[in-house]
């Protein structure tokens, strides 16, 4: 082939300032130390290699790590991240143990280590450190070829990459969907101009009514103009040819090397054909492949590398292959479309086999196994069962992720149709958390199922995929009895965040009839963790139930039986146990490849640290998973994730409606509880008590006919208690909070949420003589010690309840100041402002009342109209006082008038000033008038 086959190798792009313009602006960017990315879409040929190509050669002050995929690099796990990374091996000894060890294992420079979470962290970390010294420009051509390994990887890293002197640009065809947020640069045809500027720069010209032809036919794509214009036959090509020629460029791009590669001698065919079948073939690798023109037999491991070498000089001398580098590449990937598209099939299933053996010579038994996969003309048992061995391999160096491609590569290879379903079936269940493929295999399995029993089994994994998506599975069909325990265990998930408590009897017969033989099953480790779940919703979960949850932990291998033993103990606040849950669970991903597990671990861990305080670790963490979620994890993820954003956006002081944007409409009822009650609580932080109880209490009914027990409603109740007492109806919050009592009981709490519970409504209930036996133990050594915001919303609700009672002796003045004081310090701290001003208002009333203890008792008021003077010194009209003291505004105006006259006043303003420690200004006027 002569002449350069870019189509910018002859000089600048021609048309695509545009794209380069963007392009720079996000380099500049990285220059600034502001990560940036790009992904250039567009039709094959269209320019996006030779963009990326430019774009490399404008920025000298960058490090270019480039990455051309193919399908044959995207067989060989982590291919693509070995290639990108290879160029920084030297910065590996600034890395920490871990990360070093996770990423020389990845390039095989030392063992192989478990966990693509690990590897990711350690790609981040020496992107990072190479980045500190020259910035980076990462070129990932046709990334839609990425291996599963590299795609998944370098996905996590995009999204931790913020404040760093990195820029990738990302090229993937037209119908290629990324998930991902990167700015989207569509890649166009040229114009007519465009085309004929371009055809000038290598020395080619055409006439007018064929180049308009040509630019017609093939959408102006640069590649299929340059080359055919090239072609001998271009003018019958384009003008005589309209019959038969397809329109798409790819095609006529084929048809326009045709002719060139008729030229090649037959061993440079073979090579050509060879290096576009293995993309990482080095020339030794060649030689054991690669024939003479005699035909004779080649012996793979001692092959003479002469011809290979001859060949290779020839094939770059023809511009069909790169000149330089280790490994053999072809200069564009059309090159490699249109050399296996013009490849004789029995000729490309040679060169696999051919490959086979010269890989295996060489100890690259992955990569043989997979080009024996190729070969393969049609079903071959042999050859899945091989492929069954290295996915039971996977299996034990649970590695999931290539365990359930492999499974799945050998389905397709059998010619039995049971072992189809069986492979199918294990490919989904190693896919479970690892992927977003386990439905979709699942699918695969059951129309294969050529047996009850192994439609029963698909049935059960196609129903806790669901559950995990918070939804029912389609055409779910009757539940048959020997699994019943199983789908019980399932569905308990989903029960929870459904509200169903109406199924709950049924489900938990079905646990307690789980027969022995299939306590074995790996489904099975779900039955403890649903029994607390089902007894979660009806108020029956004891403390037996919550141990059986936390006991298995360090021995459960899945990752979604942590995730789920994790959930429930958040439900009910046990954070240390919900932290060790999470801890294990991460670890399993990191082991098996769990990076679909990675949205619901991130959101569960900003769980907690939102509980515990930290609300802007659990934002970034939370926003992380919200993210993740739609990607990896589905709906019931991203609810969750949204839930968790919300707390800490809404405690941090985002008005609740602002907050709640990222929140999916469809949320499950579970919650929308959860989201009805942080509205109430937004809505209590900004003085609206009153709307908030009003929230609150259409809830309560709301569960209430949902037949709910536990401690769902009780939180809600116990909530609604606590709004009644901000809005000053002391009697109303404590019948409440009485009955929340009444249902906690008088054992010892079950767990750290009903501990809670109890000290709020105990506070409550009680007066403030009472609240001095008990309030250190609440408070010190109570349900606040892990959960921070407990802590200073009980310390707040002492202040609160002591204040209702009235400041009229000094003692309370003092309790109330002292207790709000530390409510508002800790709110400061937790970087919750509107609960923070509301604990230092409290604070600054007790203050301000300092010196009136006496002035009251000088009136001789009595307990009911200190109450009356307390609420006129919060500025309550006469009917406000009515309602919140369940009193009539006529008893109201009696008691009114009883403290006018104690006090010497003829009017509200004048008690408030006598209130608030001002001199007896009606007192002569009032003996004047008498």
């Amino acid at each position: 082939m002569s002449g350069p086959l870019d189509p910018g190798a002859g000089g600048s792009l021609v048309g695509r300032g545009q794209e380069l313009s963007r392009l720079q602006r996000l380099v500049n960017d990285a220059r600034r130390s502001r990560s940036s990315a790009a992904v250039l879409r567009g039709a094959p040929g269209v320019g996006k290699t030779a963009l990326l190509e430019q774009i490399g050669g404008l920025c000298p002050d960058f490090r270019v790590l480039w990455v051309r995929s193919s399908s044959r690099l995207s067989t060989l796990p982590l291919g693509a991240l070995s290639v990108l990374l290879g160029p920084l091996t030297s910065y590996l000894d600034r890395l920490s143990a871990p990360h070093r060890a996770a990423v020389e294992g990845a390039l095989r420079l030392g063992p192989p280590v478990e966990g693509e979470v690990a590897l990711a962290a350690g790609v981040v970390a020496l992107l990072r450190i190479a980045a500190r010294e020259r910035p980076l420009l990462l070129l990932l051509d046709d990334a839609h070829h990425l291996d599963d390994g590299s795609r998944a990887v370098l996905g996590f890293v995009g999204t931790q990459l913020q404040n760093d002197p990195i820029v990738a640009f990302v090229a993937v065809p037209d119908g290629i969907r990324l998930d991902t947020d990167f700015e989207q640069i569509r890649v166009e045809g040229l114009g007519f101009e465009d085309a004929r500027a371009m055809l000038a720069q290598h020395g080619l010209g055409l006439g007018h009514d064929v180049l308009t032809e040509l630019v017609r036919v093939t959408a102006g794509n640069p590649l299929a103009i340059l080359e055919s214009a090239r072609s001998p036959q271009i003018s019958d090509l384009v003008l005589n040819d309209h019959a038969r020629v397809p329109r798409a460029a790819a095609t006529r791009l084929v048809r326009a090397y045709a002719h060139q590669f008729a030229a090649l001698s037959h061993v440079e065919r073979r090579a050509a054909v060879l290096i576009a079948c293995e993309q990482r073939l080095t020339v030794e690798m060649l030689a054991g492949a690669l024939e003479p023109d005699d035909g004779a037999a080649v012996d793979p491991s001692g092959a003479d590398t002469a011809l290979a070498r001859a060949t290779v000089d020839a094939l770059i001398a023809r511009d069909v292959l790169v000149d330089g580098g280790l490994t053999l590449d072809l200069r564009h990937p059309l090159i490699r479309q249109a050399v296996l598209a013009i490849a004789e099939p029995d000729e490309q299933r040679h060169a696999h086999e051919a490959l086979a053996r010269a890989l295996a010579a060489q100890g690259w038994s992955d990569a043989a196994l997979w080009q024996r996969v190729a070969a393969a003309t049609g079903p071959d048992d042999e050859l899945s069962a091989a492929v069954a061995a290295h996915a039971e391999e996977g299996v034990r160096r649970q590695d999931r992720s290539q365990a359930s491609r492999s499974f799945e590569q050998a389905a397709g290879l059998s010619t039995d149709r049971h072992s189809r379903a069986v492979l199918y079936l294990q490919a989904a269940v190693n896919a479970t958390h690892v992927s977003t493929r386990a439905g979709a295999l699942l699918q695969e399995a059951m129309r294969e199922a050529d047996t009850v029993a192994l439609r029963e089994e698909i049935a059960l994994y196609r129903a806790l995929i669901h559950s995990w998506d918070g939804v029912e599975p389609p055409h779910p069909g009757p539940v048959p009895v020997a699994l019943a325990p199983l789908h019980a265990a399932v569905r308990a998930q989903l029960m929870m965040v459904q509200l169903r408590v109406d199924e709950v009897p049924e489900a938990q017969a079905r646990l307690a009839s789980l027969p022995p033989e299939l306590a074995a099953h790996p489904v099975a480790a779900l039955v403890p963790v649903a029994h607390g779940m089902l007894a979660y919703l009806t108020g029956e979960l004891t403390a037996a139930d919550l141990d059986a949850v936390r006991r298995p932990l360090p021995t459960h291998e899945d990752v979604q039986d942590s995730l789920a033993s994790a959930l429930l103990l958040l439900f009910v606040q046990d954070l240390p146990a919900a932290r060790a849950a999470l801890a294990h669970g991460r670890q399993t991903a990191e082991r098996t490849g769990g990076l679909a597990a990675l949205p619901w671990l991130t959101a569960c861990e900003a769980w907690i640290d939102v509980e515990s305080g930290d609300l802007t670790g659990g934002l970034r963490r939370a926003t992380e998973a919200v993210e993740l979620a739609p990607v990896y994890s589905g709906r019931l993820c991203h609810a969750l994730a949204a839930m968790v954003r919300m707390r800490a956006l809404v405690h941090g002081g985002t008005p609740f409606e602002t907050a709640m944007a990222p929140v999916p409409v469809d949320a499950p009822p579970l919650m929308q509880v959860l989201l009805d009650q942080l509205r109430a609580a937004d809505l209590a932080s900004r003085g609206h008590a009153d709307e908030a109880v009003r929230i609150l209490d259409s809830l309560q009914r709301g569960m209430r006919g949902r037949g709910l027990g536990g401690p769902l409603p009780l939180g809600v109740a116990t909530d609604l208690a606590e709004s009644q007492l901000h809005a000053g109806r002391v009697l109303a919050a404590q019948r409440t909070a009485r009955r929340v009592l009444d249902a906690l009981g008088d054992g010892p709490p079950v767990h750290p949420l009903a501990a809670t519970l109890g000290a709020r409504c105990r506070v409550i209930c009680s007066s403030a003589e009472e609240l001095d036996a008990f309030v250190a133990d609440v408070l010190d050594g109570g349900p606040g010690r892990e959960n921070a915001w407990v802590n200073a919303f009980l310390t707040l609700l002492v202040a609160t309840r002591v204040a209702a009672g009235g400041l009229r002796t000094a003692a309370a003045v003092e309790t109330v100041r002292r207790h709000a004081t530390t409510a508002a310090d800790a709110f400061e701290q937790l970087q919750a402002p509107h609960w923070h001003e509301r604990a230092a208002a409290l604070r600054d009333r007790a203050t301000a009342a300092g010196g009136l203890a006496d002035t009251r008792d000088r009136f001789g008021l009595t307990a009911r109209e200190s109450q009356i003077a307390d609420q006129v010194l919060t500025g309550a009209t006469t009917a406000t006082i009515a309602e919140r003291l369940h009193l009539s505004e006529k008893t109201v105006e009696g008691y009114l008038t009883r403290v006018y006259r104690k006090a010497r006043v003829r009017s509200r303003a004048e008690l408030l000033v006598r209130l608030q420690g001002g001199a007896d200004g009606g007192a002569d006027e009032l003996a004047a008038g008498g």
